[in-house]
């Protein structure tokens, strides 16, 4: 398992989740995010299920980003829609992306993103 995307994954639920949860207080918003991060399947889709080298990128860059966009899709779908539990979209959505999530770094790094 690649510990940036766990990390990403993380960090992207724990910034969007204080973000766009309500809350009259800076605590109210820091327990409500740490129950979201804590409650369900987030940590446990975070660790075993967005490592999957098969379908995630091969890229350094490109694991951040996937974890990051994976982190923050899941609190979108858990605040805006009915279902309470969206790390599975948010998985297989971005596993939709990660090839061009590889494709992307290497032209930036190896073109300097010039055509």
């Amino acid at each position: 398992a690649n510990w940036r995307t766990i990390v990403s994954t993380i960090l992207a639920g724990a910034i969007f989740g204080f973000l766009l949860y309500d809350g009259k207080t800076i605590e109210d918003r820091l327990y409500i995010t740490a129950f979201t991060l804590l409650s369900g399947g987030f940590l446990f889709g975070a660790v075993f299920m967005t490592t999957d080298p098969v379908t995630g990128p091969s890229t350094q860059i490109g694991r951040y980003f996937y974890g990051f966009a994976i982190g923050a899709i899941t609190i979108v779908i858990r605040r805006y829609s009915g279902y309470p539990e969206g790390i599975m979209f948010a998985i297989l959505l971005m596993n939709i992306f990660a090839a061009l999530i590889d494709e992307v770094v290497l032209l930036v790094r190896y073109r300097g993103g010039k055509k």
